[in-house]
Formats: structure tokens, sequence, C-alpha cells
């Protein structure tokens, strides 16, 4: 079966609260998370938990395969929210994986099993990861904002035959030629992990660099990115998510359709 990645800046969309609606009061049986597999550079993780039993017998008996799994998350041990909605809630299935988690955080999650009639068990079985300080996927919410849209850096025509869309763009720029050559003939790559000042990339959006030059690569092409036309401009702190990016590496963290789920 085929779960899909859940991304935690949509998660007030995805919760959803349950009122029980019958005598039944006794919560099922479970053990809570047993394994959480964590990709601090892709900020996600993937929880995972043996099935839930309803153990009352009665017509409100619900069975493996229809038992909810609610997901909670936190920034501290201990301090999830049970009485909110939860990050997500599925059916039926036994493992999750959570995208777009803060970076630079110790993030905690608690799941919790749920059986038909919305009776909750009360385990406080805790996992937690550390998140990396760069991602890909900041980068890549740059690019969705402000270069892969319509008339831009989109397939089809794009300037200079640069595609940043979701899923296309990481291939598009690291260690791949850039347009401009350098002053004596030579190749500029678009992203050079490790080093953001010779990223013709960076260049584009940095002002300092793009105003003077780097050294090597003489005056930059066109304009400061975004394009003026379009009157927005980057924020540093969307300026620092590339250049810390490009500076740890340019992992790269593809935007996965989904997750096998017992």
């Amino acid at each position: 079966m085929r779960a899909r990645l859940l991304d935690v800046s949509a998660a007030a969309l995805i919760g959803a609260s349950v009122t029980a609606c019958s005598s039944k009061v006794d919560g099922p049986t479970f053990d809570g998370i047993q394994g959480l597999e964590s990709d601090p550079d892709c900020l996600t993780a993937t929880l995972s938990w043996a099935p839930a039993t309803d153990d009352q017998a009665s017509q409100a008996h619900t069975p493996q395969g229809e038992m909810s799994y609610d997901v909670y998350i936190a920034t501290a041990p201990g301090s999830e929210s049970f009485d909110e909605p939860p990050l997500a809630s599925i059916q039926g299935q036994t493992s999750i994986t959570v995208a777009n988690l803060p970076q630079q955080s110790v993030v905690y999650f608690v799941v919790r099993a749920r059986d038909g009639t919305g009776n909750r068990d009360g385990n406080r079985v805790e996992k937690s990861m550390t998140t990396a300080a760069r991602s890909f996927f900041a980068v890549q919410t740059v690019f969705d904002n402000y270069c892969a849209v319509v008339g831009c850096h989109v397939p089809g025509d794009p300037p200079r035959g640069l595609v940043l869309s979701d899923g296309l763009s990481w291939q598009s720029i690291v260690n791949h030629a850039a347009s401009t050559r350098l002053r004596d003939g030579g190749q500029v790559d678009l992203v050079a992990p490790y080093d953001a000042d010779v990223s013709y990339l960076y260049v584009k959006i940095d002002a300092p660099l793009f105003e003077a030059g780097a050294g090597a690569f003489g005056p930059a092409e066109g304009s400061l990115m975004p394009a003026p036309q379009t009157g927005a401009t980057l924020t540093s702190d969307e300026i620092a998510a590339i250049e810390n990016w490009i500076q740890s590496g340019a992992l790269d963290c593809p935007n996965d359709a989904g997750v096998d789920t017992d």
C-alpha cells in the first residue's frame, strides 16, 4: 500500500478532531511508535509501529485494518498536545513519512491508535530526531515562490534553458554549467558544492557579488534575480538558505511521492 508523503507545513489542513459516538469507552491496545528512520539533511522522518488491537468484543469492535493512527509532533519532550487535532491521521497503515520538518531542531513524535468510535489509547512512547541546519527543501521553496512560475524557469522555453521546478531543479543546477563563461573562457557551474562564491546561481541572487562580479567571472550577466519586472526581492533568510545549502555540499532531497507501508 502507498501512503503519501506528509508535508509538515500543511499539517493544519490535515489534522481532524474525533468525537466518540457510542458507549464504548475502552481505547485500543497499542504499543506506540517502534521505529523512527530519520534523514536529518532532508528534514524527513519515517515512523513505524505494530498494528493496534481492539480487545472489547462488541458491536463497536474495530478490525485491525480499520484502526486509525494519530500522529503528534512537539519541539520539547513530553509536550505533545493530545487535546488538539493531530499532525496527521491515517487508517489501516503501520508507517508514515513526515517531511519538511523544522530545520536545526529536535522534534518529538507520539503516535496513538484510535478505534472506530473515536477512543484513543493513552501511550506516551516518544521518538525524536535532530534536523540539520541546511536543506534543499528550503531552497526549493525559494524557487517555487519566485522562479518556478509561469513565464519563468519552468518546462517549455525557460530563460537560458534553466528549469527550477520541483523535481527537476537539482539536476539542472548542481555541477551543471552556466551559460556564462569565465574571463578566461572556462566553464562556471550554476552550483559548485561547498563554494557559494563561485556558484553562478548564488552570484545572481547576492547583490554585492552581482554588482562587483566574482573575480573570475567578471560582471554578471543580465539582472539580479528575481527579475526586476516581478517586483520581488529575496529576503536575507532566503539568500542565506541557498548559501548555506551550497556551503554544506548542495545535497539532493528528492520530493518522494509516497512511502511503502505494511
